[in-house]
């Protein structure tokens, strides 16, 4: 909720995709998925512009760095 609360006042709305995977019956596959893809099976994932910034930790970090912001923008989904 911390990371949805962070992007939501950074990011247009109409740009933010969220995956319930508590509400899926292929939780398990996404999961591999990703961590296949990042390294990592935990949720939430986020992914700006295509590129992944990680979990709740390494988004809220990149968000009190200014980090976050500048992804957005370069991703064209900053407000």
């Amino acid at each position: 909720m911390r990371v949805l609360q962070v992007l939501s006042q950074a990011v247009q709305s109409d740009k933010i995709v969220v995956v319930e995977l508590s509400r899926r019956g292929d939780a398990g596959q996404i999961q591999s998925y990703l961590g296949q893809l990042t390294g990592a099976r935990t949720v939430p994932r986020v992914f700006v512009g295509g590129s992944s910034l990680g979990g709740c930790d390494d988004t809220l970090a990149a968000d009190r760095s200014g980090a976050l912001k500048k992804m957005l923008v370069q991703a064209g989904a900053a407000l």
